[in-house]
C-alpha cells in the first residue's frame, strides 16, 4: 500500500497579518507616504512661481536697460546663468523658511 504524502499548510503570513493590524498599520502608512508626496508638490510648485516672480521683479525693477528674456532669446549664456543663479537663491531662501 502506498501512502499519499501529507501536504501541510503553511502559513507564509503571520497571523497578525490575517487580523487586520498590520493591514491598518500599511494603509496609514500609505496615507502618510500619499500626504508628504503631496505636500512636497506644492512646496515645489510654490517655490517655482516664487522664482519666477523673482526673476520678472529683478528685470523690471533692477535690471532697467537690458531686457533678460530678449537676451535669452537670443542664447546668451551669462544672462542664462544669472537667470539659474538667482532661481537657486530663491529656492534656497523658500526651502530655509519652510524648514522653521
Amino acid at each position: 500500500m502506498e501512502s499519499s504524502p501529507k501536504t501541510m499548510s503553511i502559513s507564509v503570513f503571520p497571523s497578525r497579518l490575517r487580523s487586520g493590524i498590520l493591514d491598518s498599520m500599511d494603509f496609514h502608512f500609505f496615507v502618510a507616504s500619499l500626504a508628504n508626496l503631496l505636500l512636497s508638490i506644492t512646496y515645489t510648485v510654490v517655490s517655482l512661481f516664487c522664482g519666477v516672480y523673482a526673476i520678472k521683479l529683478i528685470d523690471r525693477f533692477l535690471l532697467k536697460k537690458i531686457d533678460m528674456e530678449e537676451e535669452l532669446k537670443k542664447n546668451n549664456i551669462s544672462v542664462a546663468i544669472f537667470a539659474a543663479s538667482l532661481l537657486l537663491f530663491v529656492a534656497i531662501i523658500i526651502s530655509f523658511g519652510l524648514r522653521a
